[in-house]
């Protein structure tokens, strides 16, 4: 059966939020948003039969049959929007990298936007299904989202951030031959 949906689900509104929060300072840069909507499907078929009476004999001449059947379904879908990090378009200095030395010791990691997205959609899928099924995991979401998520995208950008973790230092250190901890 072929099964057409058409309409918005709210998709719009969730961008319009996250673009609202995103532009003011000191925002968040990952987004995530669970959205919920329903489709109708409404199905009639109906059918009469007519026959020729015979002269005095009981039979039936007429008949009808109507059928109707509807469909409600929900769907949720999880969302997750993160803002890239502005591209550095010269070396940074010697200053700039004492800084973000100290960015990366107050835990200013130079992440990947899509392993954001990613990870916080993980997060945000984990503790609902934790609200769920009212089942606390071993590890929290947070834990066990870094592995898969780095089994799909790097966390750092491998030019200003290191590829595996997102840090400033280790891509100085592996410059200088150190490999990262």
């Amino acid at each position: 059966m072929i099964y057409p949906i058409t309409g918005s689900i709210g998709l719009r509104e969730a961008v319009k939020s996250f673009l609202r929060i995103a532009v003011q300072e000191h925002a968040l840069d990952t987004f995530t948003d669970e959205l919920a909507f329903t489709t109708t499907v409404d199905a009639k078929a109906g059918a009469t039969i007519t026959l020729t009476p015979l002269a005095d004999k009981l039979r039936l001449i007429s008949g009808a049959a109507n059928l109707d059947a509807n469909r409600v379904d929900v769907h949720k879908v999880k969302i997750s929007m993160a803002f890239p990090k502005a591209r550095l378009t010269q070396p940074p200095s010697r200053k700039q990298l004492a800084a973000n030395f100290l960015d990366d010791v107050k835990g200013g990691y130079q992440l990947n936007a899509n392993w954001r997205a990613a990870y916080a959609l993980c997060v945000v899928d984990g503790r609902s299904r934790e609200d769920e099924f009212r089942n606390l995991r071993l590890d929290p979401p947070e834990v066990t989202c870094l592995k898969s998520t780095d089994a799909f995208f790097p966390r750092g950008n491998g030019t200003t951030s290191h590829l595996l973790t997102g840090s400033r230092k280790d891509l100085s250190d592996e410059k200088k031959g150190i490999t990262p901890q």
